[in-house]
């Protein structure tokens, strides 16, 4: 019964079966035990999303980064929470924090774009990508951030020149290949679209996507 590795385990199993009041009943009683736990408050706070509870994820994630205060995941998992809850200008500040504690995470910069991006701020989005950038100009995810930012502003070939940048950094990112495979499909260029996926493929042979 003390086995908290199986028991995240089987928490772990159980919000991926969706069924997530199976893995919080567990988890509950792991951080009743282990408060310091960290894992079992990570995962505590994803079963809570799962369940459609964000508030209660808000508290588990706070817990996350009081424990750990210059781990930048704490910040971004509390911002993720606040946005499930609609509350964009408190998610955004804990997406900052995140982003001040480590510049190169690019998760709570890509919910930054995000949100410029719907809040009808493409300027805005892409000159966060080209600060980040500028900072660190060997980020192969930034690039392909800002790929992404470009094809939203409709700037196609600005997009395929960070996408070509990203995999010139790191040829192994499977994901870059096939967002730049689509938008050679989008353009018409096929042969080019469907090299970029066999690259993909040669990546990594068990990718359906």
């Amino acid at each position: 019964p003390g086995f908290a590795e199986a028991r995240l385990v089987l928490a772990e199993l159980n919000v991926q079966a969706s069924a997530p009041q199976l893995a919080i009943e567990d988890l509950e009683k792991l951080v009743t035990s282990r408060p310091d736990l960290i894992p079992a408050r990570d995962l505590l706070g994803s079963a809570y999303l799962a369940k459609g509870e964000p508030v209660k994820a808000t508290e588990a994630y706070r817990r996350v980064a009081a424990l750990v205060p210059r781990d930048s995941r704490g910040p971004y998992l509390v911002g993720r929470a606040l946005l499930a809850q609609g509350k964009r200008g408190e998610a955004r500040k804990e997406f900052e924090a995140a982003l001040a504690l480590a510049p190169g995470y690019v998760e709570p910069l890509a919910q930054l774009v995000a949100l410029a991006l719907a809040e009808k701020q493409p300027d805005l989005a892409a000159e966060r990508v080209r600060r980040q950038i500028a900072r660190l100009p060997r980020s192969a995810p930034l690039h392909d951030l800002m790929g992404q930012v470009h094809l939203a502003r409709g700037e196609t070939d600005r997009a395929e020149a960070a996408y070509l940048k990203a995999l010139e950094l790191q040829p192994q990112r499977v994901g870059t290949y096939v967002r730049l495979g689509d938008l050679y499909a989008g353009s018409g260029k096929y042969e080019q679209a469907l090299a970029r996926l066999d690259q993909a493929l040669k990546v990594n042979p068990r990718n359906q996507v």
